[in-house]
């Protein structure tokens, strides 16, 4: 098993402001915890460091590669922003992606 999965993120800054930030990449199941307020309990694969993007400007990430042992359906990759204010970091948003993860 182990087969990697690649895929890339993309942000976009919009808010009329500087905006410094962090990727957390995770793994998840069915199991796992997703909310728009808070960051969800899947399991930390990768950060990925820290940006400042100005107004109207847009970064995309390097491939990234996440693999899964086990099969299974509904397995997710999540993709959390972290906002970095005043040299504290903080959780700002994310997106995943539903897989199923056969042999």
């Amino acid at each position: 098993m182990n087969e990697s999965i690649p895929f890339y993120i993309t942000v976009g800054n919009y808010m009329n402001r500087v905006f410094s930030f962090q990727i957390k990449i995770k793994k998840g199941n069915n199991d796992t915890l997703m909310s728009p307020n808070i960051p969800s309990n899947g399991t930390l694969d990768i950060i990925i460091g820290n940006f400042t993007l100005i107004h109207k400007e847009n970064w995309i990430s390097e491939r990234n590669n996440v693999s899964f042992s086990e099969p299974g359906e509904n397995q997710k990759i999540i993709a959390e922003i972290w906002q970095i204010k005043n040299k504290v970091v903080d959780y700002y948003n994310d997106l995943w992606r539903w897989l199923n993860i056969t042999i």
